[in-house]
């Protein structure tokens, strides 16, 4: 998923104007967007709008499983699953720190095999925990996504590109470990473009393959950076043909050197094509 564009759970108006963003997914948000006192009626709403539609790119953001909300919203996946056999597209789940968590949400869901999951690391313990979420989730793990702004409130420190940099850096170390895509937080200046696509820019030369939108406007910009360019398709199909002619052997090709890095590398290229 390139793109995945948030709509706050309590706004059901703008839920299929959401989905008709050309957003890859978007994710229905019964986190931060929604006040306590109405998620309750957020999470009805949310799993009404899955039932009615089975749209395979929507998205669940329920409540940290530290929380009471996020308790409730379990449970209520939980009846729902039994009721209607159906589940959103990916749960994205906030604030996650543990292993445990992830192992609770799946027993209590009686581990269904379409079940997708995306942790959200926000912490420093839930970086540190990575690799046991990822252990722990196996197959159901779609990708991880990187909350930079709680990240930031939880160290200390500001938003800027230097401050995030080795949280990032170790985000896509550690999920790249277990071949699991990373997805990164959003560029929260609505009407700043360019600053958002100097952003996506960046994450992607780090390693990310998506970034969330918090506006519809963000989307064609996002899309557009975490999709290879034809010159970079054209490459990569032509290194994979001079590799192959060579009888997968070390090749030269416009003075460079291809071997199995540079197939792999064109490889993912040709992969993320859309």
């Amino acid at each position: 998923m390139r793109s995945i564009l948030f709509v706050p759970g309590n706004r059901k108006q703008r839920f299929q104007k959401a989905c008709d963003s050309g957003a890859d997914a978007y994710c229905i948000d019964l986190e931060d967007a929604v006040a306590a006192a109405d998620k309750e009626e957020a999470r009805n709403a949310a799993l009404a709008h899955i039932v009615s539609t089975t749209p395979v790119n929507c998205c669940l953001r329920i409540n940290s499983l530290s929380t009471k909300a996020g308790l409730e919203d379990v449970l209520g996946l939980s009846s729902f699953l039994e009721n209607e056999g159906v589940l959103p597209a990916c749960i994205i789940l906030p604030m996650i720190e543990s292993a445990f968590e992830i192992r609770q949400l799946l027993h209590v869901l009686d581990y269904p095999p379409a079940l997708k999951l995306i942790p959200m690391i926000e912490t420093p313990q839930g970086l540190d925990n990575l690799p046991a979420m990822l252990e722990e989730g196996g197959g159901h793990i779609e990708a991880v996504a990187f909350g930079s702004a709680d990240y930031a409130a939880s160290i200390g420190s500001d938003m800027s590109w230097d401050a995030l940099l080795n949280a990032r850096s170790s985000l896509v170390k550690a999920a790249a470990a277990y071949s699991v895509p990373c997805i990164d937080g959003p560029h929260f200046e609505i009407s700043d473009l360019e600053g958002l696509e100097e952003q996506a820019l960046r994450v992607n030369g780090l390693g990310f393959s998506g970034k969330l939108a918090i506006h519809p406007s963000q989307v064609k910009v996002i899309n557009d950076v975490f999709s290879p360019s034809e010159e970079k398709l054209s490459w990569a199909r032509d290194v994979i043909t001079a590799f192959e002619k060579a009888g997968g052997g070390v090749v030269s090709f416009d003075g460079m050197m291809i071997d199995q890095p540079v197939i792999d590398q064109a490889n993912r290229i040709l992969a993320s094509e859309k």
